[in-house]
Formats: structure tokens, sequence, C-alpha cells
């Protein structure tokens, strides 16, 4: 299985990468976030221009240490943003709800260095050009 992990061991976000898209471009994903006391998982539809987005903007927070990268589905099941800050701390914060927006919510924040970013942000790139090259 495919899959992208933002964090360390004990915090983080956890997304499948979906190797196939319906023709209207849409695949049903997993999604793990834990944190410090709280654990969760969700399967999100998502679009396969979510992932190009998201990678887009991780790049350049990563090679500018500035700005906000952000991952969101289009009903907004899963939101969550990178946002640099001083000395290279990354803070991550986002929103998951249990289906579509409504029911369980959870909103989270993780500290993270930017050492956490390069790996995510490889495997997104792979991924996406691995899918270019299926297409």
């Amino acid at each position: 299985m495919n899959e992208v992990r933002i964090g360390s061991e004990s915090e983080y976000i956890k997304m499948e990468l979906p190797s196939v898209f319906s023709s209207e471009g849409w695949a049903q994903t997993s999604v793990e976030i834990k944190t410090s006391h709280f654990y969760g998982t969700l399967s999100p539809w998502v679009e396969a221009r979510d992932f190009s987005i998201f990678a887009n903007s991780l790049s350049v927070l990563y090679q500018t240490l500035k700005g906000t990268a952000s991952f969101a589905t289009t009903d907004g099941q899963i939101t969550f943003n990178l946002e640099a800050k001083s000395g290279g701390r990354i803070e991550m914060s986002g929103i998951a709800w249990s289906e579509a927006c409504h029911g369980s919510k959870l909103e989270f924040k993780i500290s993270l260095d930017q050492t956490f970013l390069q790996e995510p942000l490889n495997k997104l790139v792979a991924h996406l050009l691995a899918a270019r090259e299926r297409a």
C-alpha cells in the first residue's frame, strides 16, 4: 500500500495514496490521525487533484520555509494545514469529520520540525509521477 505520513512516530497524519481513481477522478482513501491523546481513522472520498494541489504547496513550503501548505477534500471531511513558523518549526492543524462535514469532529494540532516534510513530499511527487505515466 502506498501511503504518506506526516509527523513523528507518536503524532502524525497518515494517508493512503490511491492508485486508481474513477473516470470522474474520485477514489475512497484511508486517513489515520494520531496525536498524544487521540487516535482516529476515516475513509474520505478524494479527488486526484487534491494530492496535486497539496504536493505543490508542500514543495513551496519545504523549499522556502514560508507560508502554508494545505490539504482539503471537496466535501471538507478532512482538511489540514502545515504552517511555517520561526526556526524551521512547522505547525500542522486540521479538522476531520466522521462523515462528510457532520457526525463526530476531531480538531488537531501537531508541532513538527521541517525535517518531517521531505519524505512525505518525495512520496507524493513519486506517486503523482507514476499516476501520470499510467494515464
